[in-house]
């Protein structure tokens, strides 16, 4: 059997021969999926006979006019030349994957496999045999990554927001290590009291304008970092501005409301991080009261343990805590007793129901009845209608961040409306 670099020559010769006809040709690539789980419990040995038989099967599987190659480990391609339409070829990947996915038999044993396969088109995917491995290796990774799909095209769309999604994240690093941070700011956010539409409170929203990727949203590259180091490097960072603001309000001699800051996941795992921060708060003479970090459920869930240890730290230290985003993901109760919080953020996907569900407005109610009982401040994000505001009124005290009071500001717009006590009140 050939490996990459046969398989590489093979396909320049193939490609070459049908590259002015109206032929296409296939690459599939084959994973056997448990490999790592088979050589940790039952050893390598055991992991190489079921390569070798996984090899043995393809070449009784393939075509006459198939070429076969093992790349690496237990991943496999098999490049099909005029296989038909993309149905037909589509068929014949399907069978080879039952085929691959019966046990094999090493060490006296049968051992499961559960394979994964990604196929690539020539000439629509690509039209180099570089290219077409590419695609090919991309499609099974999409393969690997999903339960319900084992075997995945090529799809050039997810292909474009990967690559976009690699270019932000090398930009991003980029950023961090060169100290090239202009091109981030922070916009500030008031949170109004909803009895008497004052500003008590605000969170800071981080905006990255690349030169080349334009206006890049949070909700795309945050995601990115999320339980990396650079998550916690750019928390770092953002947390190091915000006390530079608040310093900046101090000597201005403006009265500012608490800020909110958003941790990643990866920042509950950094043992040192409590005492980073009171070290820098104690630095610029603030009290720690006047930063809230916002943890998430998804953040709690990775953690655990070490993420309640690091919270009772941060609380005993004087920081506020809020439980972001409420209502998506897990919402277990179960963290609810057992964090160390002092607000409950309400999710957004409410508000934009409450107004033609019923349910969803009872459901709100028990949350906010909730959080009460629990002697939690309340956070109602997304409020963007009057008829919403309506529909919160009764509901009583609690604060409001959304659309219909403020949008996310500058810190000079923002120290503007703190500098004028009118603005703190929604006219």
């Amino acid at each position: 059997m050939g490996n990459r670099q046969s398989l590489m020559a093979a396909l320049q010769v193939r490609l070459d021969a049908i590259r002015h006809s109206d032929q296409q040709a296939a690459l599939l690539l084959v994973d056997g999926g448990r490999l790592k789980k088979i050589n940790d419990a039952q050893g390598m040995a055991v992991g190489d006979q079921v390569i070798l038989q996984i090899a043995q099967r393809l070449q009784g599987f393939a075509g006459s006019s198939w070429v076969v190659a093992r790349l690496h480990a237990d991943t496999f391609a098999c490049f099909l030349e005029n296989p038909g339409s993309t149905e037909d070829a589509l068929d014949q990947a399907k069978v080879l994957l039952e085929f691959l996915a019966a046990p094999v038999v090493a060490d006296a044993e049968s051992v499961p496999l559960c394979p994964r396969m990604g196929m690539a088109f020539y000439p629509r995917d690509a039209a180099t045999p570089a290219d077409l491995l590419q695609a090919a290796e991309y499609a099974l990774q999409g393969a690997k990554k999903s339960f319900l799909t084992p075997c995945q095209q090529f799809d050039f769309s997810q292909y474009e927001v990967q690559k976009r999604h690699l270019k932000i994240e090398k930009a991003l690093y980029e950023l961090m290590d060169q100290g090239v941070v202009r091109q981030l700011e922070l916009y500030y956010q008031p949170k109004i009291c909803l009895q008497n539409r004052c500003v008590v409170s605000s969170e800071a929203l981080l905006r990255w304008q690349h030169p080349q990727l334009g206006s890049i949203s949070p909700a795309e590259f945050i995601p990115l970092v999320e339980g990396t180091s650079l998550g916690v490097r750019l928390d770092r960072w953002v947390l190091s501005q915000v006390s530079e603001q608040l310093a900046c309000w101090v000597r201005q001699g403006v009265s500012f409301p608490q800020v909110a800051v958003n941790l990643s996941t990866a920042q509950l795992t950094q043992e040192d991080f409590p005492e980073w921060l009171a070290a820098r708060m104690q630095y610029l003479n603030l009290p720690p009261a006047c930063l809230q970090l916002e943890i998430t459920e998804g953040a709690m869930i990775s953690n655990d343990q070490m993420a309640f240890d690091l919270l009772h730290r941060l609380q005993h230290l004087g920081f506020s805590l809020a439980l972001d985003d409420f209502g998506t993901g897990y919402s277990s109760l179960s963290y609810l007793s057992k964090l160390p919080l002092d607000e409950l953020k309400i999710d957004r996907s409410f508000i934009m129901q409450i107004a033609h569900c019923g349910r969803s407005l009872k459901l709100l109610e028990s949350i906010v009845a909730l959080a009460r009982n629990l002697e939690l401040e309340l956070v109602i994000e997304g409020v963007e209608t009057a008829e919403q505001l309506e529909l919160l009124q009764p509901l009583g005290a609690m604060k409001i961040q959304g659309y219909y009071f403020y949008r996310p500001m500058k810190a000079s717009d923002f120290t503007g409306l703190l500098s004028d006590s009118t603005s703190l009140m929604f006219f």
